[in-house]
Order: C-alpha cells, then sequence, then structure tokens
C-alpha cells in the first residue's frame, strides 16, 4: 500500500495536508480546506461564516454562526446579519450548503440568494472565499454548475485530494469515502 502525501497542489501551490484531532481532520475535507482558506486570510476586517477555524487556533476576525456556542461567536443567521461596516473579506468552510438547506426552507433562503447577501455585506473589491462538499445539497452543486471563479479538488485516495475540473460535481457525498469525496471552492469579488 501506498504511504499517503504530505502535500497537495492547488493553482499551482503546495499546501501542507492540514491535521488537527478535533473533527478528525485528516479523514475529511477539512485536511484541504483549512489550508486553502487560511492562504487567503488577510489584514483588514474579516468575517467568517460558520464558527470553523477557531477550533483549530485562535481568531482574531469576526465570526457569524447561527447555532454554535462560542467565545466571541454572534449568533445570527447569515440573512439577518446587518454589520455598520463592510468587510475585506469575507470566508466559510463547509457552511454554505447548510444555509436554508438543513432546515424548513425560507423564502429565497438557497445558495444564490446566500451568496448574493453575502457578496452586499462586502467592500468594493473584497473577496467571499467559501468550501462546500459536493454531492451534500443539490441546489448548491446547481449553482456552482452556473458560477464562474469556481475551483474544485477530488478525494483521490482515503487521505489524497488533487485539484480538478467541473467533473468533480458529479462525486457522492459519503461514497467512496466517508464525508466529501469532492470539494468547490468559490471565489467571488465586489466589484
Amino acid at each position: 500500500m501506498r504511504e499517503p502525501r504530505d502535500a497537495f497542489l492547488f493553482r499551482g501551490t503546495e499546501y501542507q495536508y492540514f491535521h488537527h484531532k478535533y473533527n478528525t481532520t485528516w479523514d475529511n475535507e477539512r485536511c484541504v480546506e483549512v489550508p486553502i482558506v487560511r492562504s487567503r486570510m488577510i489584514a483588514g476586517r474579516v468575517l467568517e461564516v460558520g464558527n470553523v477555524l477557531s477550533h483549530y487556533g485562535p481568531v482574531e476576525h469576526t465570526v457569524i454562526d447561527k447555532y454554535e456556542k462560542g467565545d466571541g461567536v454572534i449568533n445570527v443567521d447569515l440573512f439577518d446579519f446587518k454589520p455598520a461596516e463592510k468587510f475585506d473579506l469575507i470566508i466559510s468552510i463547509s457552511t454554505f450548503e447548510h444555509i436554508g438547506y438543513d432546515e424548513p426552507p425560507r423564502p429565497l433562503g438557497g445558495p444564490r440568494e446566500a451568496v448574493a447577501h453575502a457578496l452586499s455585506l462586502l467592500s468594493v473589491g473584497g473577496w467571499l472565499i467559501f468550501t462546500v462538499p459536493i454531492g451534500y445539497n443539490r441546489f448548491m452543486d446547481q449553482f456552482l454548475r452556473e458560477s464562474s471563479g469556481v475551483s474544485y479538488m477530488r478525494r483521490t485516495g482515503q487521505r489524497e485530494w488533487v485539484e480538478c475540473g467541473p467533473g468533480a460535481l458529479e462525486a457522492s457525498y459519503g461514497k467512496p469515502f466517508p464525508c466529501a469525496n469532492a470539494i468547490a471552492i468559490y471565489q467571488g469579488q465586489n466589484s
């Protein structure tokens, strides 16, 4: 049996797989999501949608999460969040696929509306960067099919990921490996 690699390539840059005991990241998509999103962190006003990064170390940015309680976490739905100032960067790791999907649907509460609302919270030139698992939410998968600014990674082994094209949208969630077998990385700018 071949040994798993220590690093992966994404958009021409090598990243170390992220290993952490919380959420056993080495066995799921967090091993690639966390390093990709962390690499985009900037100085300035940053918002994280979904409390993920604080589980892996201290954070100094604003975090909103509708359900998860935590130090410094603002418990509010993305659609109800109306900050006094715009953000330079909004990040999210495996959260956008849950918005309006894991609970009774609300009018205009799908992926397209969630992304539009997030973009409205950005300053001019600000970026929205989020990751989502493929195959978990069919409405999100459809949104990704119709969007530009999307990159993909797919799992090629229990602990190996490679960059790929939109064919990743055909992956199944939970098969053949547990959790995501492909992820999308969305990057959009408020221009």
